[in-house]
C-alpha cells in the first residue's frame, strides 16, 4: 500500500495550516507523528510532500523545545515543502 502524491498533498494542507495555528510544541509533535505515519504509508516511491512536511516538522519541535534560535534547517525544509505544494 502506498499514498499517491496527490493525497499526500492534500494530508499536507491540512497539517501545514494547523501548524499555523500554534507554535505549541506538544501540538506540533502530534503532527509531526502523524506525518510520519503518513511517510510510512507514502513508502519509498516519490514520498517527497511526505518527507519534506515530516522534516520541517521535526526540526520545528527541535526548536520550540529547546528555545533555540534556527539553525536554517526549519526553514530550508518548510521552503522546499511550499514548493512540493504549489508544483
Amino acid at each position: 500500500m502506498s499514498l499517491s502524491r496527490k493525497a499526500q498533498k492534500e494530508l499536507a494542507r491540512h497539517i501545514v495550516e494547523i501548524d499555523k495555528l500554534s507554535d505549541n510544541p506538544e501540538v506540533t509533535k502530534e503532527l509531526y507523528l502523524i506525518s510520519i505515519e503518513m511517510l510510512r504509508l507514502a513508502g519509498f516511491k516519490d514520498n517527497g510532500i511526505a518527507f519534506d512536511v515530516s522534516e520541517y516538522l521535526h526540526e520545528k519541535v527541535d526548536r520550540l523545545r529547546n528555545g533555540a534560535v534556527s539553525d536554517g534547517w526549519e526553514e530550508h525544509a518548510h521552503k522546499s515543502l511550499m514548493q512540493q505544494l504549489r508544483d
